[in-house]
C-alpha cells in the first residue's frame, strides 16, 4: 500500500460553517474497477481535511490486489476522527461499494458514526433552475467553466490501473493520483452550486415592482439569499395564454434577481363558478344570474354550462404562474385555460405581501421541473 499527503489551498467558494465546522469534515473520493465489489476491486480512496489550520489531502493506493482490505481498515482508522463525511454522489456509489467490501472481509462498517454529506443530492433540486440537463459531475463542473489537468475518466483509468499492476510505471501512478486529488480538490469549487440550493430554500426578496404600461411590462427587482457564481437566465411561459403572449424573463446575476413579465391588452372573461344558477345569453354573449335572466324572453337565452358562465372584460391583465393564483378576481380566455390572469389595474399599489407572494411564485415556476427553456 502506498500512502501519499500532500498540503494544498482549496478554492473556498461556500461557507463550510454551514456543513459544519471545517476540523470536523471529511472529504473523500474512492477508485475502484468495476461497480460491485463481487466483480472489481478497489484500489484508491483519497480525502481531504483540515489539520491544525492547513488543508491537506491524503491518499492510500493499493500497489497490489491484495492491499484491498489494507486500505479499507487505514481509511477507517482515518475517518474515525471526523464528525461529517462529504462527497459527490457517494450516497449512490462509494458508500455503498464500501460497506459491499466490509461484507465481503467481514469486517465492520467504520463509518457509521460519521454523518454524510451529499453534495449532489444537495445541488439536484437546483436542475431546473440552473437549465442542466443533468447532476452528473461533468456537467456541474462545465457549468462552474472549471478546467481539469486529469485527461482520463474513471472508466479509461481501470486499464491504466492493470498496466501499472504489470509495468509500475511512475507516470502512471501519478495519473491515477491526479484523478483522485481533482475529484477532491474539485469539490470545494462545486460546492459554490450551494449557493442556488440556499435561494430554492430562501426565495427572494422583493425590492421593487413597477408596470410600464407603455411597454405592457411588470418589472420587478429582488434580492436573493445568496451571491450566485454564475449569472443565469430563465423563462417561464403562461399556457393557455391568448396565442403570441410571451414569457416572462428571470435574470439572476450575484445577489439580485430582475423579472420581466408581459402585460396583456385585450379582452378576456371571467368565469363564474356556481354556473347552475345562470342563464347564458348567447346574442350578448354573457351570462347573467337567473334573479336577472327572468326578465329576459326565453329564446334568447340558456342554462349557463362551465364553460359559458362568464362576463366579458377589456383592460391590461397580469399573468399568474402556477396554479393557484395570487390576485383576485381571475380572468382566462377560456374556461380550461390553465393561466389566469387578474387586472392590472391596482395591481401596483397593493399590499407588498401580495407581491411578494406573486415573486415567490414566479421564482418556484422558473425551477419547477415544467419545460421553461434558458434564453
Amino acid at each position: 500500500m502506498i500512502t501519499n499527503t500532500i498540503n494544498f489551498s482549496p478554492e473556498l467558494s461556500y461557507n463550510l460553517e454551514k456543513l459544519g465546522p471545517a476540523e470536523q469534515l471529511l472529504f473523500f473520493d474512492i477508485e475502484t474497477t468495476g461497480f460491485t465489489p463481487s466483480s472489481s476491486s478497489l484500489y484508491l480512496i483519497g480525502c481531504a481535511f483540515m489539520e491544525q489550520g492547513t488543508w491537506k489531502l491524503t491518499q492510500w493506493f493499493a500497489e497490489s490486489l491484495s492491499d484491498e482490505c489494507e486500505i479499507l481498515r487505514a481509511f477507517f482508522r482515518f475517518a474515525s476522527r471526523f464528525r461529517c463525511l462529504v462527497h459527490f454522489n457517494g450516497d449512490g456509489f462509494d458508500l455503498p461499494y464500501l460497506q459491499n467490501c466490509c461484507r465481503q472481509y467481514q469486517m465492520d462498517w467504520g463509518l457509521s458514526a460519521l454523518e454524510s454529506v451529499d453534495l449532489y443530492k444537495l445541488v439536484r433540486p437546483c436542475r431546473q433552475l440552473l437549465g442542466l440537463s443533468s447532476i452528473r459531475l461533468k456537467a456541474c463542473e462545465a457549468f462552474l467553466g472549471l478546467r481539469r489537468k486529469d485527461p482520463f475518466n474513471g472508466g479509461q483509468l481501470i486499464a491504466v490501473y492493470e498496466e501499472y499492476l504489470q509495468s509500475r510505471d511512475f507516470r502512471l501512478l501519478r495519473a491515477l493520483l491526479l484523478h483522485n486529488e481533482e475529484d477532491i480538490k474539485g469539490m470545494f469549487p462545486l460546492m459554490s452550486m450551494l449557493h442556488y440550493a440556499d435561494c430554492l430554500c430562501s426565495p427572494p426578496k422583493l425590492l421593487t415592482a413597477s408596470g410600464d404600461t407603455g411597454s405592457r411590462t411588470l418589472l420587478i427587482s429582488a434580492e436573493l439569499s445568496a451571491c450566485l457564481p454564475v449569472p443565469i437566465r430563465r423563462t417561464v411561459d403562461f399556457p393557455g395564454a391568448p396565442q403570441g403572449f410571451p414569457e416572462a424573463v428571470l435574470a439572476l446575476e450575484g445577489s439580485s434577481l430582475h423579472c420581466s413579465v408581459p402585460l396583456y391588452e385585450g379582452e378576456l372573461k371571467l368565469f363564474y363558478p356556481n354556473y347552475k344558477e345562470y342563464y347564458y345569453l348567447p346574442e350578448e354573449d354573457m351570462a347573467v344570474h337567473q334573479s336577472v335572466a327572468e326578465f329576459v324572453d326565453k329564446s334568447r337565452r340558456k342554462k349557463a354550462s362551465a364553460s359559458t358562465c362568464y362576463t366579458r372584460r377589456a383592460g391590461i391583465f397580469l399573468p399568474q404562474p402556477g396554479k393557484e393564483p395570487v390576485f383576485s378576481p381571475v380572468f382566462r380566455q377560456e374556461h380550461r385555460s390553465k393561466t389566469a390572469f387578474s387586472l392590472w389595474e391596482g395591481i401596483e399599489k397593493t399590499d407588498s405581501a401580495l407581491l411578494q407572494s406573486y415573486l415567490e411564485a414566479l421564482f418556484t415556476e422558473a425551477a419547477s421541473p415544467r419545460k421553461n427553456a434558458a434564453r
